[in-house]
């Protein structure tokens, strides 16, 4: 498939125009368009690479694809639902500078995008990227592979290091349980281990973007209602 014109620019009768009426300083689309659509674009170069150039019919726009796809496990929809929402919501509009009733794919799409990363080994892409140029100071998901034996993590919890490391486990609960309620990381949505990693890693991207939107708003709204230190004179 060859790759379509590319423009970050809105039209004029896009979402985008209405954006000061329909979405807050605050709101979480907003937010998403203003921090994470650009970084999307910023990695459009290395989704080239999963497209032929000058070769076959044009293909979905995969910037619009990756942002897609992390809007879709950000709010835990299937396929399906996921193309429904990009017809008519105007949230996801406005965060994929989208226009909306714009024309539409079949969900499809999504599975064969996917397949695309993992045949070019960038299935963690989105969460990389958003991960690497999210600015915030708290826990973000970091996917480990060290696991022990039984026996030795019985030895190892009679010890004082374990002990003391074991104070934050009731974070890693929470997070573990935001995944499965609020991700759907509970369920496989498809066959075969190759396809349940790159859903895994677009949870995970789509948790860190939520946490990151949120920091962003409470920055806003701290901004906002703050007031400046008055002198008094003496």
């Amino acid at each position: 498939m060859s790759l379509p014109a590319f423009s970050t620019q809105a039209e004029l009768f896009s979402t985008a125009g209405l954006s000061g009426s329909l979405f807050a300083t605050t709101d979480r689309y907003r937010l998403f368009a203003q921090k994470v659509y650009p970084v999307l674009v910023r990695v459009r170069a290395k989704l080239e690479t999963c497209y032929c150039a000058d070769n076959g019919r044009l293909a979905i726009e995969p910037v619009l694809l990756l942002g897609l796809s992390l809007l879709q496990y950000l709010e835990a929809v299937p396929d399906r639902q996921a193309v429904d929402l990009l017809h008519y919501h105007a949230g996801w509009n406005f965060a994929l500078n989208r226009q909306v009733g714009g024309e539409l794919f079949h969900p499809t799409t999504l599975v064969n995008f996917r397949q695309r990363l993992l045949d070019h080994d960038l299935s963690t892409i989105g969460f990389d990227y958003v991960d690497s140029q999210a600015d915030h100071p708290h826990r973000t998901l970091v996917v480990g592979e060290h696991h022990t034996t039984l026996q030795a993590r019985r030895q190892e919890q009679q010890t004082k290091p374990f002990q003391q490391r074991m104070r934050h486990r009731n974070a890693i609960e929470g997070t573990q349980s935001e995944l499965v309620r609020a991700h759907g990381l509970r369920r496989a949505r498809y066959r075969g281990l190759a396809k349940v990693k790159p859903q895994s890693y677009f949870i995970g991207a789509a948790c860190n973007i939520k946490r990151w939107l949120r920091r962003t708003a409470w920055e806003l709204n701290n901004s906002l209602t703050a007031t400046p230190n008055t002198v008094t004179a003496h």
